[in-house]
């Protein structure tokens, strides 16, 4: 395939849409340790998180919300990888 390379290389995809991230966060069962993590941010934090559009791999709030929830930079690549892949199930 011809994209195969972007979902090798995460600082090839640097944003994502915030409806993946989350699914991909969800399905690996860190949404709510993420969400939690986001709240002990602050309130603009969490009208970031919950009013975003897309998300940047690099940006200061995934960074800290990461850390905080306890995600190193390899899980956080895989769930920026799973993202930009990510539609919701029909179940």
């Amino acid at each position: 395939m011809a994209n195969d390379g972007y979902l090798k290389d995460p600082a090839a995809l640097p944003v994502v849409t915030m409806m993946g991230l989350r699914l991909a966060l969800s399905r690996a069962g860190k949404l709510d340790a993420v969400n939690t993590a986001v709240a002990g941010l602050g309130s603009e934090a969490a009208i970031a998180w919950d009013y975003a559009v897309s998300v940047r791999s690099d940006h200061p709030l995934v960074l800290a919300a990461a850390s905080s929830a306890g995600i190193n930079s390899d899980d956080l690549a895989q769930f920026f990888r799973d993202a930009a892949v990510a539609s919701p199930s029909n179940n």
